[in-house]
C-alpha cells in the first residue's frame, strides 16, 4: 500500500484510496487466517481484486439484503411456487464466493499436511484456520471421536464458513471505516499538521524507507500512547461506525425483558441497537454531527460519559471479536501514512455523497493527493 502512495506522490498523480484500503484489510486478515502463502494479494493483483469485489457485490446486493438476511427461508419457499425474490445471479455469485473460499481452505489444509507448523516461516502460519481446526478437534475428542482422524465434510464447510465471515466483515467494516479515518484527517488540514508533529515525537520513526527488522518499528504500545492519533481514529469511527445497520437481537424466551426505559418487552421480540443513533446523542456528544477529536482528549464534553456511549464495536459477549486487530491495523496504517505524506482531497463527491453510506460500490471513490514529507520537514 505504501509504495502505491509513494508512487502517487512522486508522479504527482492523485489516487483513489477506497478500493486500495479494502484490499489492505483483506490481504492482512486473509494472511492472518490462512498464512501469507495462501492469503490474497489484492493490493498488487488488481485483476483478482476486481474479480472478488465483483462477485461480492453480486452476492450481497443492497436492494435484496433484507430478504437475504432476515427471510432466506421465505425466499426459498417463494421460489417453489414461482415467486422470485431476487435474480438468479445472486445465488450464482454466492456459489462462486463459497467455491473460492473452499479452494483456499483446501490449499491451506494441504500446506499443513506437507509442512508442520513448527517448520513454517512465521508469516506462513495459518493462525485462525489452525485455531478453528483445534477447536473442532477438541469437540470430536469430547464426543469420543479420535481427533487425529480426517475431519468430516461438514466440519470443512463450517471452518470455511467461519473464515469467509472474517473476510466479509473485513471488506464491509474495516476497509470502509479505515477510509473514513483517512478522509476526515485529509479534510481537516490544521488537525493533520498537528498529527504530523505528534508522529515526529516517536522514538522509532516510521519514515520510509524502512529497515529490514521489525524491531526498528514503534511498538503497538507506543502508538497507543499517542493521544491525538487515537483521538482522531476514535472520532472518525464515532461519526462513521463499522456497520450501516442495527445490531439485531432476540429477547429471552423464558421471561419479559427491560432495557432502559422500555419495560416488559415480550418474549422472543426482535430488538436492535443502532450505533449511528447512540453516537449522535447531543447530550452526550455536544456538536455531535461535527468531527471534534478533542472530545476524546477531555477538552470537549464529559469524556467518561462519551466513552460509555462509544459503541463502534458493540459490547458484551456478542461484540466484534476483531476489534483489537482492527484498531491496530488502522493505527499503524494511519501512522505510516501521516509520517510520510501530507494528504488532501481531490475528489470526494462520490464518497458518502448526500450523507449516505459508503458500501464500496465501483462508482464510489475517494481520490486523494499525496505529497511526500521530506526529512528536512519532518
Amino acid at each position: 500500500m505504501l509504495p502505491h502512495f509513494l508512487s502517487s506522490a512522486r508522479t504527482k498523480t492523485p489516487i483513489d484510496v477506497l478500493a486500495l484500503n479494502m484490499a489492505y484489510g483483506l490481504d492482512f486478515v486473509s494472511a492472518f487466517t490462512f498464512g501469507t502463502a495462501q492469503g490474497t494479494n489484492f493490493i498488487l493483483d488488481v485483476h483478482a481484486r476486481n474479480y472478488w469485489f465483483g462477485i461480492y457485490l453480486k452476492a450481497f446486493p443492497s436492494d435484496y439484503m433484507f430478504w437475504l438476511l432476515y427471510m432466506p427461508g421465505l425466499r426459498k419457499w417463494a421460489r417453489r411456487i414461482g415467486v422470485i425474490i431476487g435474480p438468479d445471479w445472486i445465488d450464482e455469485a454466492r456459489r462462486n464466493l463459497e467455491h473460492w473460499t473452499l479452494q483456499i481452505v483446501d490449499n491451506t489444509e494441504q500446506a499443513l499436511r506437507k509442512r508442520p507448523l513448527g517448520d513454517m516461516p512465521d508469516g506462513d502460519v495459518p493462525i485462525v484456520y489452525n485455531q478453528l481446526k483445534l477447536a473442532h478437534a477438541k469437540e470430536r475428542y469430547a464426543k469420543g471421536v479420535d481427533p487425529t482422524l480426517s475431519p468430516p465434510a461438514e466440519e470443512r464447510l463450517q471452518i470455511a464458513s467461519e473464515c469467509l465471515d472474517h473476510l466479509i466483515a473485513t471488506r464491509d467494516v474495516f476497509g470502509i471505516a479505515y477510509t473514513f479515518v483517512v478522509y476526515e484527517i485529509s479534510r481537516h488540514q490544521e488537525a493533520q499538521q498537528k498529527l504530523h508533529k505528534e508522529l515526529k515525537s516517536l522514538s522509532k520513526s516510521l519514515k520510509l524507507p524502512l529497515g529490514p527488522n521489525t524491531s526498528d518499528l514503534p511498538t503497538a504500545g507506543e502508538l497507543e500512547s499517542l493521544p491525538l492519533l487515537n483521538a482522531m481514529i476514535k472520532e472518525s469511527l464515532r461519526l462513521r461506525g463499522t456497520l450501516p445497520t442495527p445490531n439485531p437481537r432476540v429477547t429471552p424466551l423464558d421471561k419479559l425483558t427491560t432495557i432502559g426505559p422500555y419495560k416488559n418487552i415480550p418474549r422472543g421480540t426482535r430488538i436492535s441497537s443502532f450505533a449511528w443513533c447512540l453516537h449522535r446523542n447531543e447530550r452526550v456528544f455536544p456538536d455531535c454531527e461535527n468531527w471534534r477529536p478533542e472530545r476524546w482528549l477531555g477538552e470537549f464534553g464529559d469524556l467518561g460519559e462519551q466513552e460509555r456511549w462509544f459503541w463502534t464495536f458493540g459490547s458484551g459477549s456478542r461484540m466484534c471479536v476483531g476489534d483489537s486487530l482492527a484498531i491496530e491495523m488502522i493505527r499503524y496504517a494511519v501512522a505510516f501514512i501521516f509520517t510520510n505524506f501530507h494528504t488532501s482531497i481531490v475528489v470526494s463527491e462520490d464518497f458518502g455523497k448526500d450523507r449516505q453510506w459508503v458500501t464500496g460500490k465501483s462508482d464510489e471513490k475517494l481520490v486523494l493527493r499525496f505529497d511526500e514529507i521530506h526529512v528536512e520537514e519532518a
